[in-house]
């Protein structure tokens, strides 16, 4: 009897172990366009986007409930790349122009240390941007981000970022995100508060803020509901009336689709209060995410 009760919960604590995965990529096409706020222009600029881009993990990586939802802080070594080629199929000055991007990098951990780095190369923004940072705990990383601009134009980047979070009970957390730039000009804040209620539904509930002097404030905020594990909705806001509206459902652990509509109301009103003629966007995308 003894040895059957053991049987028994080794296999129910095998049911419910995390799923591992070594790989994590997604794939897509996006549709946008974008409405001139002015009469006498009659077209409208339209955008098609493929992307694709993969991240590989040294050592497996482990979710939290549902299938797509991992550590707050990554703490695996890793490499990635990243290609998206986006062509101006109509316009309402009559060009037709077509944009590549390829960007790689990685990240790299030894004992309490992290060193990143990524290179960038398209036409109108390429950069070489590295990383180092230091864990004063497992939950808080502070480091220090550089990026130099391919274009002599562009002045360089450097960053200050710290990333912290705070276990709550069975498994939730809540997590918070901060940078500064060497100029204090530039301050950005995120949190994201991941809990579990029942029966195996979870809910993540996030904000951001960004703090220009030149520009001002502006701040959005995301909700996602997991009905399960592995089918959930997304929606995101913006202060500027932005929205994005997203489903994801996984066909099995490892095959995802990801289907997502965004628009905005072409407000007359910035987020400072003052008038401007804004475009009306919209945004159609449909995607695959593939995890191994």
């Amino acid at each position: 009897m003894k040895y059957k009760l053991a049987f028994v919960l080794t296999f129910a604590s095998a049911t419910v172990c995390a799923e591992q995965y070594n790989s994590i990529t997604t794939g897509g096409y996006e549709h946008q366009e974008i409405e001139s706020p002015y009469r006498y222009i009659k077209n409208n600029d339209e955008f098609d986007t493929f992307s694709i881009n993969s991240t590989y993990y040294a050592s497996p990586k482990s979710n939290l409930g549902p299938l797509k939802e991992f550590e707050y802080i990554n703490k695996i070594n890793n490499f990635f790349g990243e290609f998206s080629s986006t062509e101006e199929t109509e316009g309402r000055y009559n060009r037709e122009e077509k944009e590549d991007s390829l960007r790689v990098g990685g990240e790299y951990f030894y004992e309490k240390f992290k060193f990143g780095g990524s290179i960038r190369s398209n036409e109108d923004l390429g950069f070489y941007r590295a990383s180092a940072g230091y864990f004063f705990n497992p939950d808080l990383l502070i480091e220090l981000e550089g990026t130099s601009f391919k274009e002599e134009d562009e002045d360089d980047q450097v960053v200050l970022r710290g990333q912290y979070k705070r276990p709550l009970d069975k498994g939730n957390y809540i997590g918070f995100s901060a940078s500064i730039d060497k100029e204090m000009e530039s301050r950005t804040f995120a949190s994201k508060l991941y809990t579990e209620l029942n029966n195996d539904r979870y809910l993540t509930l996030g904000l951001s803020i960004l703090d220009n002097d030149e520009d001002g404030q502006l701040w959005r905020g995301e909700m996602e509901f997991y009905f399960n594990k592995a089918s959930s909705v997304k929606v995101e806001y913006e202060e500027t009336d932005n929205y994005i509206l997203e489903a994801t459902h996984f066909f099995n652990r490892h095959l995802a689709a990801i289907l997502s509509y965004g628009s905005n109301l072409g407000s007359d009103e910035d987020y400072r209060g003052s008038y401007r003629d804004t475009e009306a966007r919209d945004l159609f995308s449909l995607g695959l995410r593939l995890q191994l």
